[in-house]
């Protein structure tokens, strides 16, 4: 068995062409590329824009933990990261983000700037 390449960018696929390249591909490339895909459209609809949210969350709380989520562009997600968790069934790990988003004390009004502001230099029971 070979093993799978990584994929590099959308190359002018569809996300469906995308989707369909699993198993020839590694799947976080795939991703990688579906999420280059997406964001280089104007007009996302209300579950492209859920994909481009959990894939912020999923690639800057891996690498440095909700306050790089919310300190880094992702933050432009910040503010819809609990309902689209909840949307996609994944209630436990909503209520994890809903912490992490009270202990910044976002609010719902709350810009990507607000959530970079307060995520600048958190104290140490913020970060805990």
């Amino acid at each position: 068995m070979s093993e799978e390449q990584w994929l590099e960018g959308a190359g002018g696929r569809t996300i469906d062409e995308l989707i369909e390249l699993e198993g020839t591909y590694r799947i976080d490339s795939i991703v990688v590329a579906i999420e280059a895909a997406l964001l280089d459209k104007t007009d996302l609809t209300p579950t492209e824009r859920i994909v481009l949210t959990i894939e912020a969350m999923e690639r800057e709380v891996n690498n440095g933990g909700f306050n790089q989520f919310f300190y880094n562009s992702s933050n432009e997600y910040a503010g819809e990261l609990v309902a689209a968790l909840c949307e996609i069934g994944l209630a436990e790990i909503a209520a994890i983000a809903k912490r992490a988003v009270s202990a910044i004390g976002a609010s719902t009004d709350w810009t990507p700037e607000d959530f970079e502001e307060a995520a600048e230099d958190p104290d140490e029971e913020t970060s805990a």
